[in-house]
């Protein structure tokens, strides 16, 4: 018997600094899922933009609402949405044949954190509360698109 309680107790000492690495190992999951979905988001409205004729590209800047696998949500379903992406285009005067998509994505489960806008494109700001990944993307004008 006394073998018994003192093999329990061997195997509860040990156990305890294991259960506080859980946590750590969640958030380090957690991190990681959010990186493959943003990459998914990113690609996403890569592949959009590339499809898009380029005198419309302007018309992709706004909001979109994603889910959990990075699958598109309808703006009226915004409560449900998990990740939130904001898009905007940016035109070099000096550069016609060239646009810039600038692509922000952040882990905001419904917008349930009001994020601040600044500047002209109406990017938004880091606060420190949501981490925001922030992508650039080039658009080029084709050389077919442009014999048109």
């Amino acid at each position: 018997m006394i073998e018994v309680v003192l093999a329990l107790g061997i195997v509860g000492i040990a156990f305890i600094p294991l259960m506080g690495l859980l946590p750590v190992g969640l958030a380090a999951s957690r991190g990681s899922m959010d990186s493959s979905v943003v990459s998914q988001i990113v690609q996403q409205i890569g592949a959009d933009a590339a499809q898009a004729d380029f005198e419309a590209i302007s018309l992709l800047s706004g909001d979109r609402y994603f889910d959990g696998q990075a699958r598109e949500m309808p703006a009226g379903d915004r409560a449900r949405s998990l990740y939130q992406a904001r898009l905007a285009v940016a035109a070099d005067a000096e550069s016609p044949h060239l646009r810039r998509l600038i692509v922000q994505v952040v882990r905001n489960p419904g917008g349930a954190v009001a994020l601040a806008r600044s500047g002209e494109l109406g990017l938004w700001q880091d606060q420190g509360a949501l981490p925001i990944v922030t992508r650039s993307l080039l658009i080029a004008r084709s050389s077919a698109a442009g014999a048109r």
